[in-house]
């Protein structure tokens, strides 16, 4: 009788190995998870922040080259306003500029998690594959 309860607390001894393990992998994942959440949460900021400037940028290049076209036939105002044009022209291509290239070189949402999810499941099948 000593010799099956004994095999029955290995085997509870095992099972609760075995949960520990996958609560382990499950926090190692959430944590990898919320990571990645923040990190792509600052990077929507960012965009949203290139975003208004080039939008800001565009509204006054806009009203900027109307009033340039108003003040055409004035001496001096008009090289106020075209200088003015040309900083908020530049500016506006700088940050539409800055966001295509952002927007392209930044990493796919969740791409750490994922790798990792696919290193499980591939040593999984490994297990799998040798235990038959």
């Amino acid at each position: 009788m000593s010799d099956g309860s004994s095999r029955d607390a290995g085997l509870l001894a095992s099972l609760r190995g075995l949960v520990r393990t996958l609560i382990a992998v499950a926090h190692t994942r959430l944590a990898i998870l919320a990571s990645e959440l923040e990190e792509q949460g600052a990077c929507f900021t960012r965009i949203a922040v290139y975003a208004a400037i080039g939008a800001a940028g565009l509204l006054f290049t806009t009203a900027l080259g109307i009033v340039l076209l108003i003040a055409a036939f004035w001496d001096n105002r008009l090289l106020v306003i075209g200088i003015l044009f040309a900083v908020f022209f530049g500016a506006t291509l700088w940050s539409l500029v800055t966001l295509r290239k952002y927007l392209t070189g930044r990493p796919r949402l969740l791409s750490a998690t994922l790798a990792e999810l696919a290193k499980d499941k591939a040593s999984l099948s490994g297990i799998n594959e040798n235990d038959c």
